[in-house]
């Protein structure tokens, strides 16, 4: 065997050694991700109170600047395993957004409540807010 064909096979060797850690770490320690719900989200910053009860939305209805307005979101893990979910907010309100709880677990067949804020500044312009809400679900890798 040549010097070159024995530097081939070591290369090789190390190159899948590599692979096959990374993927035993990836696989150990990661996670997949199963389903992602976006959800519209909007709020009315305004001189008046107003509420929007429709499902098809986050609506946070008409809020004075300085106030607050919240909404709650059922989230459902319908599978036989555990998922983590993680929310992600977008959009021209998404910093007077907040969640009571993020990066948590839902069992298998159960429902879990979160409470969605959206507070706007003392100083918030009269406007028409849009943005929207990423539910990740994922399962960990075994």
């Amino acid at each position: 065997m040549t010097g070159k064909s024995r530097l081939h096979k070591l290369v090789l060797f190390f190159s899948i050694a590599v692979i096959l850690v990374f993927s035993y770490i990836a696989f150990y320690y990661g996670f997949i991700v199963i389903k992602a719900e976006e959800i519209a989200m909007d709020l009315k910053v305004g001189s008046a109170i107003g509420f929007n009860t429709d499902r098809d939305a986050l609506h946070f209805g008409t809020v004075y600047p300085g106030t607050e307005s919240r909404r709650k979101v059922i989230i459902s893990n319908n599978n036989s395993f555990p998922v983590l979910v993680q929310i992600e907010n977008s959009g021209n309100f998404s910093q007077w957004v907040t969640t009571e709880s993020n990066n948590f677990i839902v069992e298998p067949y159960e429902k879990r409540g979160v409470w969605y804020s959206a507070s706007p500044p003392a100083d918030a312009q009269s406007s028409i807010y849009l943005g929207s809400s990423r539910i990740i679900f994922k399962r960990k890798l075994i």
